[in-house]
């Protein structure tokens, strides 16, 4: 079952800063530069000057191994995690972006490596001649397969990099390149994407396939500009709007996946996120609605803002997760409660374990979709 992709992660990634809008794919790796948004590197010396320098404590470090050794241990034999039901594509892929989030892509104690090694001979196993990524074939099914054909290539494409033979390389190459054509293919003409490609929700699922884009572009994939602007233009048609918190914040973090620093609606959505994430309310996690998605997207929005916004947003969601760890079978693991309400899918430890994991150790800046995310926080952002 392992036979390729083993060693897919254990390399360094290739990546470029903007979508491309034609040519082949860029070897080009990422300089690690220094520290903004008070957020550093594992090893790098401490802004003891910076009053809002985040840093992962010891307590929460010992916590985000324990959940992480627990989705180890709870992924199913086909690689994927069986508890999220019809969600279980999707959901597999952030547990995969977590455990990615301990030491990069491909790295850490061998029990991570092995996890993601398995869900990516599952993903690759599961795409098909046309580029679709579709799990329709293991006996849960999947009622929301954009869903899972988004967050497939958004974890392909972070994790994508060196270390593969070339004929591994060229097929996974091959299998990026299918799934984004598939979804250029799909896109509706107003510029978003259905749940099933041909009809149901599509807000949110039109900022899972901008960020799966993004991530691709950034790998050195060729992505369609057309695309993305058509996209874009939906999603500011959205933002525009009084909308909940939780699609509020879903759909400025992809003005921020989509790298459009620069809008015009930016600055007072972000503001209001801000002033929303300093109030104790906004930590009633076990209470919200949509309280996952939500805090998957705002975590990315104070990252971004930065400063005392991302301090207090990161000590206080931390906070919430040491006080709702519970104890999983076996010695060192852990996770996190189901969570009520959550979006379009049932109560699930592993979708809150693996969101809440890869928010603990963004500041490990291991992911390249933070790595380009704090790049372009040096684009100065008035919130007054």
């Amino acid at each position: 079952m392992y036979t390729g992709f083993k060693a897919l992660g254990l390399g360094a990634v290739a990546f470029v800063l903007a979508f491309m809008v034609g040519g082949a794919e860029v070897d080009a790796v990422i300089s690690m530069e220094p520290a903004v948004n008070g957020v550093t590197i594992e090893g790098e010396v401490e802004l003891e000057d910076d009053p809002n320098f985040v840093r992962i404590t010891p307590e929460v470090r010992d916590m985000a191994k324990e959940c992480l050794m627990w989705l180890a241990r709870t992924q199913g034999e086909q690689g994927i995690w069986e508890e999220a039901g019809a969600y279980a594509l999707p959901i597999s892929c952030m547990a995969g972006l977590s455990l990615a989030s301990w030491a990069g892509p491909g790295c850490g104690p061998k029990e991570f490596v092995a996890a993601m090694d398995k869900l990516t001979v599952f993903i690759v196993g599961h795409a098909e001649k046309n580029g679709y990524i579709y799990s329709s074939n293991v006996k849960w099914g999947d009622n929301r397969p954009a869903y899972g054909h988004a967050y497939a290539l958004l974890y392909l494409t972070q994790i994508y990099g060196m270390g593969l033979n070339p004929d591994e390389q060229d097929r996974l190459r091959g299998i990026i390149r299918g799934a984004v054509g598939f979804i250029e293919d799909r896109q509706h003409p107003n510029g978003c994407w259905y749940q099933d490609y041909r009809g149901g929700h599509n807000m949110i699922v039109t900022v899972s396939h901008i960020q799966a884009l993004r991530s691709a572009s950034h790998a050195g994939f060729f992505v369609k500009k057309s695309v993305v602007r058509k996209a874009l233009k939906f999603n500011e048609a959205h933002l525009q709007r009084d909308v909940s918190e939780s699609r509020l914040a879903s759909y400025l973090a992809v003005l921020m996946a989509a790298g459009d620093y620069h809008s015009r609606l930016l600055p007072a959505a972000a503001k209001r996120i801000a002033n929303k994430t300093s109030q104790d309310s906004y930590y009633n996690i076990s209470g919200q609605n949509f309280s996952n998605f939500l805090h998957m997207n705002s975590s990315q929005i104070c990252y971004y803002i930065g400063g005392e916004t991302w301090k207090n947003y990161y000590t206080k969601y931390t906070d919430w997760c040491l006080k709702n760890l519970q104890k999983g079978e076996g010695e060192g693991a852990a996770f996190l409660p189901p969570l009520p309400n959550c979006h379009a899918v049932k109560p699930s430890k592993v979708y809150t374990t693996a969101v809440a994991t890869t928010i603990m150790l963004m500041p490990n800046k291991y992911l390249p979709m933070f790595q380009v995310l704090e790049r372009g926080s040096k684009d100065k952002l008035d919130l007054d």
